[in-house]
Formats: structure tokens, C-alpha cells, sequence
């Protein structure tokens, strides 16, 4: 039973004390990686281990279930402090526990619940 209460008060936390969770919107990854991603600090994003293999990340009233990495919770935290991360540099960061469709659904996920912002895209034509 606390372990229901405790997820449900991540859930609102996540979402800045929201009721309702974020609506899922289209958007999409760019199609190279030159970009980065930014958190939203009035948004935070919380973790739950569920057990040594995957995690729970609640994000804008979301929860979302990843295999669990030992360095997501630096990457998470970077994220709350609104820090910008550049897609290489989470690669490098989350390689090769977590392969490339790993790293991009994890990227997508919270982009689509808009709990990151893309920052600094660069198209190149």
C-alpha cells in the first residue's frame, strides 16, 4: 500500500502538483543528432527502481518503464536542473548498457509528454 501511495505522490510531483497528466503531443526527434535536450525545472523528473533490471520514471504525471542504467540518475538530475545535454554526450554517457533504440525512446518518451524541450537543433541541409 505505500508503495501505491508513494508512486502516486511521484506522479503529482512530477507534473508540478497537477492533477491531470500532460497530454501527449507529435512531436518528434530530429532526424539527426545534432541537437540537445533541456528538462523543464518546473517539471521534474522522478525515478523508482522497481528492481535491480528496470525503473520507473515519472515524468509530467506519466510513468514510464526503462531498463534500469546505473548513470540515469545523473542524467536525471542534469535534466531538473534544466541543464542542456547534447544528444553525443547522453550517448556517450548511456553507451553500451543502453543501445542506440534505447537512448532514442527515452528521448522520444518524455519529448512527446513534454517533459524536455529539444535546445540547440541543427538541420543541416
Amino acid at each position: 500500500m505505500e508503495t501505491v501511495l508513494d508512486r502516486k505522490i511521484l506522479k503529482l510531483k512530477s507534473n508540478g502538483g497537477i492533477r491531470r497528466k500532460s497530454n501527449r503531443t507529435g512531436s518528434l526527434l530530429p532526424p539527426t543528432g545534432n541537437f540537445s535536450i533541456k528538462g523543464i525545472k518546473i517539471f521534474p523528473i522522478y525515478l523508482d527502481e522497481q528492481d535491480a533490471d528496470n525503473i520507473l520514471i515519472f515524468a509530467r504525471g506519466h510513468r514510464i518503464v526503462k531498463k534500469n542504467h546505473l548513470k540515469l540518475s545523473q542524467l536525471v538530475n542534469q535534466l531538473n536542473k534544466g541543464d542542456s545535454v547534447t544528444f553525443a554526450s547522453l550517448k556517450q554517457l548511456m553507451e553500451p548498457l543502453w543501445d542506440a533504440i534505447e537512448i532514442n525512446s527515452f528521448i522520444q518518451d518524455l519529448l512527446i509528454i513534454e517533459a524536455i524541450k529539444l535546445d540547440n537543433v541543427t538541420i543541416k541541409t
